[in-house]
């Protein structure tokens, strides 16, 4: 690995995927409104396969960090 950071992308990553799986669960749909505050509302409803696709995607993620290798200034040999 190049930055030691990537392991930790990983993690986060699968972590907000699994969250957002578990929201996308939970809510059947949400209301959108633009930042500006005026203008037209949306619903927005996520198809069926989103949620455990996410879920799925996400702890696929998260058991990728657990077997990716540490940097090498920790795994280094001790004679």
């Amino acid at each position: 690995m190049k930055s030691p950071m990537t392991k930790s992308l990983f993690l986060a990553s699968g972590i907000f995927c699994c969250l957002l799986g578990v929201e996308m669960l939970v809510i059947d749909s949400a209301m959108l409104r633009p930042f500006s505050g005026t203008g037209e509302t949306r619903a927005f409803t996520a198809p069926e396969w989103a949620p455990w696709t996410l879920l799925s995607v996400g702890a696929v993620t998260i058991l990728h960090f657990c077997t990716v290798p540490g940097s090498a200034a920790s795994s280094f040999d001790e004679d």
